[in-house]
């Protein structure tokens, strides 16, 4: 475990010297101050303390925050790195932009902005959709903010687990993170959180769980993201206790997951997602509830 010391002698690392010796592949210098990540120039790295700035949104961090959110690492592995350890070799796998590695809970939970959260209402409202009524509330019932970053933090009702989106729009993949220990927690919505409802539905994303919940109407439910199709254990905790609706994208990674659980009745979005589908005004075909 490391000290509150440990954690700002790493977070105050050099790392653009750190990036140099260890992901020369990754980055690409600029003069003799600054380097930019190969894969997203607008994200450069200053020479010195470690400082990073990322021009898609004005987002700036220090040497850990970039470790985790831009290279793959765990919080533990890039304190230790950062402090004089090996580099981190991040494993290559498939990819799927809705697998999140888990961050761990010795960190705090993301920072809200000081103010109205307007970023995070105009991207959740504009460009994804949603009631501005049930943004309103998800805000009022502590289950969405803003962070310093801008970033959508959509936090459970325990306090326990947050997922984490960006809300910029001109990068192909917006940032997806999430804050708390995989086994603890997932997040969702219930429309009347004082009812106890024998319907559940299982999403990959918040975003995906409310839009499915516009599109469908049904109070009686609950709307669960299980923040990455591969969190198996989501579905394992909550089927044995309720009807449990698998609702999971319309693309091979949710096909695995039903192919995974055929005990369960699954319903398919029409487009690749609830989202697409409720910003295409498509409404959940019954019939493709099996």
């Amino acid at each position: 475990m490391h000290t509150q010391t440990d954690i700002r002698t790493a977070r105050g690392a050099d790392l653009y010297t750190y990036l140099i010796g260890s992901h020369p592949s990754e980055v690409k210098k600029e003069g003799s101050q600054y380097l930019r990540l190969k894969r997203d120039h607008k994200i450069v790295v200053k020479r010195g303390p470690g400082v990073y700035y990322d021009n898609n949104d004005g987002a700036s961090g220090n040497a850990v925050d970039f470790l985790t959110r831009y290279l793959g690492y765990s919080f533990q592995s890039a304190v230790d790195a950062l402090l004089g350890g090996e580099a981190v070799q991040v494993e290559a796998v498939p990819h799927n932009p809705e697998i999140v590695p888990p961050a761990h809970t010795d960190t705090a939970p993301p920072e809200p902005i000081q103010g109205r959260y307007s970023r995070v209402y105009a991207y959740l409202v504009k460009t994804r959709g949603l009631d501005p009524g049930l943004v309103t509330q998800l805000i009022h019932r502590r289950l969405l903010y803003e962070d310093t970053h801008h970033n959508a933090v959509f936090m459970n009702a325990h306090g326990t687990m947050a997922e984490i989106r960006g809300t910029n729009t001109v990068v192909r993949e917006p940032f997806r993170s999430r804050w708390g220990l995989k086994d603890d927690g997932y997040w969702f919505y219930a429309p009347k959180p004082d009812h106890r409802s024998e319907c559940v539905y299982i999403c990959e994303a918040a975003i995906d769980a409310l839009s499915l919940y516009q599109l469908l109407q049904d109070n009686n439910a609950v709307y669960v993201s299980m923040t990455g199709v591969h969190n198996q254990w989501v579905v394992d905790s909550i089927k044995p206790h309720r009807e449990t609706i698998l609702c999971v994208d319309n693309d091979v990674w949710g096909q695995k997951l039903r192919a995974q659980n055929p005990d369960l009745q699954y319903m398919i979005p029409t487009g690749k997602d609830w989202n697409e589908d409720l910003l295409r005004g498509i409404r959940p075909k019954r019939e493709a509830m099996l």
